[in-house]
């Protein structure tokens, strides 16, 4: 799914620079249809690359959740088992011969 955000991130990227050439380099911001092409390349550019910082800030979260979830789960783990040595003592039946 990064890969198809990353796409569509660079294919707005094109369009928007492509809006500001036609704005800024050429004369077809000059006419009606020729504002409505230079907004449209604009807006659609923005609009595409919109989700993909999104989905990076998504995908580091979790794992930055993933990272800090197995310390704790160490420290849990450790802490229990500290404490079975003394509860298998207890549970093991004695031998009496």
């Amino acid at each position: 799914m990064i890969k198809a955000l990353k796409l569509l991130h660079y294919l707005g990227s094109m369009l928007l620079m492509l809006g500001c050439y036609l704005h800024l380099f050429t004369d077809t911001s000059q006419r009606a249809q020729g504002m409505l092409i230079v907004a449209s390349c604009i807006g659609l550019g923005l609009v595409l690359m919109a989700p993909f910082p999104v989905a990076l800030m998504i995908q580091w979260a979790k794992n930055q959740d993933n990272q800090s979830l197995p310390s704790s789960e160490t420290a849990d783990h450790q802490s229990i088992t500290a404490e079975k040595p003394s509860e298998k003592h207890q549970d093991k039946p004695q031998d009496k011969s």
